[in-house]
């Protein structure tokens, strides 16, 4: 499909501004039905996903070749964030679900999360 080139559309633009406008009304009405644990999870998902995008644009900036202690860091704190999240999301919808199935989801959060590890940190993967 070809798009009109004097009509700029910057999709990480209009998804990252309905994603505050999704975290804010979301928090408004945890908040208005007293659900404050709900409000502090929308609060960390919604910072984790921004720092973790930056992260990942400040990693992808650095030449292929580039081996430093910054690149090192990066990858770190990706790998941190995300853990952070899949754990974080894991908790919060275990809740909500069969005891079997919260298994099932922390498994996944722990294997996604040495998979990270073992990708980023291990292997030493170039994200280009």
């Amino acid at each position: 499909m070809k798009t009109n080139p004097q009509i700029p559309i910057n999709v990480t633009a209009i998804a990252d501004y309905y994603l505050t406008f999704s975290c804010i009304s979301t928090m408004y009405q945890a908040y208005t039905h007293g659900d404050f644990p709900m409000v502090g999870f929308i609060v960390m998902v919604y910072f984790g996903y921004l720092g973790l995008m930056y992260c990942i644009n400040q990693l992808r900036a650095l030449p292929p070749t580039h081996t430093s202690p910054k690149k090192d860091f990066l990858k770190s704190i990706i790998w941190v964030l995300a853990t952070v999240l899949f754990f974080g999301f894991a908790r919060q919808f275990s809740t909500f679900v069969h005891p079997l199935v919260a298994v099932f989801m922390f498994g996944a959060a722990v294997s996604t999360s040495y998979f990270l590890f073992f990708l980023y940190l291990v292997v030493n993967c170039d994200p280009h």
